[in-house]
């Protein structure tokens, strides 16, 4: 998510990630908001609970932020056998 919105200008965000550097977490959160009224409006429709998918939904994001993390501290991605 990072490396690519530091290559291409135009996608949403790029440029928080290119000129401040840090404007990744800003980016990283709008996201997590998305994704919870995402959850919360289908939630009838998928017959789930709010409560039970928010473990889920906040592992996502954690997995999300430390690649972010790792992105801009230029850490390779790791290597599955």
């Amino acid at each position: 998510m990072v490396r690519i919105r530091e290559l291409e200008p135009d996608l949403r965000g790029s440029a928080l990630i290119r000129h401040g550097g840090f404007g990744w977490p800003l980016l990283a959160l709008g996201n997590c908001i998305i994704d919870l009224r995402q959850i919360w409006e289908n939630r009838r429709r998928l017959g789930a609970t709010f409560t039970l998918a928010l473990p889920l939904a906040a592992l996502y994001e954690l997995t999300l932020f430390v690649g972010g993390l790792g992105g801009v501290l230029r850490r390779p991605p790791p290597r599955w056998s």
